[in-house]
C-alpha cells in the first residue's frame, strides 16, 4: 500500500503525511487485542465505548457489539477475498494467533479468551532476536523478553526507509514522530488535553497525564498561572525523560503541541482580549523551554524547535482553521481588511497575530538561549 502511495508522490519535493493515526486515548469503540482478533476472525464482539469527561479524558459509558455481519478480515486457504462472510467457527476462524493458540471462543460465554499470557512478550524458546539497533547482527545471547522498539519497530522503520528510497531516490530526509527509537529524532505531541476537549482555561489546570495513570484528584489540579507552568513543565518533562531512559539522550523535538483559540466560549473573539489564550501559550512556551525541548543541534548549525500548532493565513473566526472544528490557529484574517490582506507591508504584517509576543518572542530567545553541543 505504502509503496504504491510513494511512488505516486516521487516528484513531490516534500509530503506531510505517510501515516496512520494513533493514540494512547480512548474514545469512541475501543477493543481490546483480543477483541479485535475476535472481530477480524468474524465474531460479533461487545466492546467498550469511551466518551469525554471530567476528570479523565475519558470514561467506558456502554458497550456496543460489532461485526454483527460476521466479516472476517483473513483470507481462506484458497485465497478467497477479503471481507469475505464466514461462518463463524469455535476454533477462530483462519486468524493466525487463533491458530497459535494464543486466543479461542469461549461458546459459553460468548466472549474470546486468552490462552497464553505474555504470548507478545516473550520470544520461543528457539528463537534468537536480532538486535535492530545495532544493523542486525545476531545477538550473542539469547534474550527471552521481546523490545518493542528494538525486535520489531525499528527493524520496520528501517524496512520501510529502504522501500521509500528505492522507489522515490535517496536524498530525501524521512521524519518518523511519536514513537522514539535509536538514531531518530523522538518527536511526540503534547497537548492539554483537559482544555482541548472542553475549550475552557482559567485559574485551574489539571495534569491529565497524571489521572490517567490512576494519580488522586487533589494532586493533579494546578491554581494559578506560574502553577500552570509547573504542570506543563511537569508533563512534558515527562515525555523528555521516558525518552531518555530508553535511548540516552536523543534529539527531541514536540511534533505537535498548541492552544485552542476559541476557548472559553469564543470569549475572545467577541471582547478582542485574548488574555487567557496568552497564559495558556505563555505556560506552554515556558514548559518547553524549561526542558530545553526546542533548544537542540542535529548537525551543524541546525536548531531543532518544536512544532506550534498552527499558522493558518485563512483562519477566520467563523470557521476557524476549516478543519476538524479546530481553532488554534495564532495569526487571522479576521481583523484585516482587504489591502492589508493582500499588500502588507512592515508593522501591517503583525496585525493579523493574535499573541504575537508570547509566540514571536520566544521564538526570537530560542537561538540565544541554546548552547551548542561538541
Amino acid at each position: 500500500m505504502f509503496e504504491r502511495l510513494v511512488a505516486a508522490v516521487e516528484g513531490v519535493d516534500g509530503v506531510l503525511g505517510f501515516e496512520e493515526y494513533n493514540t494512547d486515548l480512548h474514545l469512541g469503540p475501543a477493543p481490546s487485542p483480543v477483541q479485535g482478533f475476535a472481530l477480524g476472525a468474524g465474531y460479533p464482539t461487545e466492546v467498550p465505548v469511551y466518551t469525554r469527561s471530567w476528570p479523565v479524558p475519558t470514561r467506558w459509558t456502554r458497550s456496543v457489539v460489532l461485526n454483527r455481519e460476521k466479516e472476517c478480515a483473513w483470507m481462506s486457504g484458497k485465497g478467497d477475498a477479503r471481507a469475505r462472510v464466514v461462518e463463524v467457527k469455535a476454533e477462530g476462524g483462519e486468524c493466525a494467533w487463533a491458530r497459535e493458540g494464543v486466543w479461542a471462543w469461549d461458546n459459553e460465554q460468548g466472549k474470546p479468551v486468552v490462552l497464553k499470557e505474555g504470548y507478545f512478550s516473550r520470544f520461543p524458546s528457539s528463537h534468537t532476536p536480532r538486535a535492530g539497533s545495532t544493523g542486525g547482527r545476531e545477538a550473542e545471547v539469547k534474550r527471552d523478553e521481546v523490545d518493542f522498539y528494538k525486535d520489531f519497530y525499528w527493524p520496520f522503520v528501517r524496512r520501510w526507509e529502504g522501500m521509500v528510497q528505492h522507489t522515490a531516490g535517496e536524498g530525501k530526509m524521512l521524519h518518523v514522530e511519536a514513537v522514539p527509537n535509536q538514531n531518530l529524532v523522538f518527536s511526540p505531541h503534547w497537548y492539554d488535553l483537559n482544555v482541548l476537549f472542553n475549550k475552557t482555561f482559567g485559574f485551574m489546570s489539571v495534569n491529565v497525564q497524571g489521572l490517567a495513570k490512576g494519580m488522586f484528584i487533589a494532586r493533579a489540579l494546578y491554581f494559578g498561572h506560574e502553577a500552570a507552568k509547573d504542570n506543563y513543565t511537569l508533563q512534558i518533562g515527562n515525555l523528555v525523560r521516558a525518552a531518555y531512559d530508553k535511548l540516552g539522550e536523543v534529539p527531541v523535538v514536540i511534533g505537535e503541541t498548541g492552544i485552542p483559540m476559541d476557548m472559553n466560549k469564543r470569549e475572545a473573539f467577541k471582547t478582542g482580549n485574548f488574555r487567557w489564550q496568552r497564559r495558556m501559550m505563555d505556560a506552554l512556551m515556558t514548559a518547553l523551554e524549561r526542558n530545553m525541548v526546542g533548544f537542540k543541534y542535529i548537525t551543524g548549525p541546525i536548531l531543532v524547535r518544536d512544532s506550534l500548532w498552527n499558522y493558518n493565513p485563512e483562519n477566520c473566526d467563523e470557521l476557524g482553521d476549516d478543519w476538524n472544528f479546530e481553532n488554534f490557529s495564532w495569526f487571522s484574517h479576521r481583523a484585516l481588511d482587504e489591502r492589508i490582506r493582500t499588500s502588507a507591508t512592515g508593522a501591517e504584517l503583525d496585525q493579523g497575530c493574535r499573541l504575537v509576543r508570547e509566540v514571536v518572542v520566544s521564538l526570537l530567545a530560542a537561538k540565544p538561549a541554546h548552547r551548542r553541543r561538541k
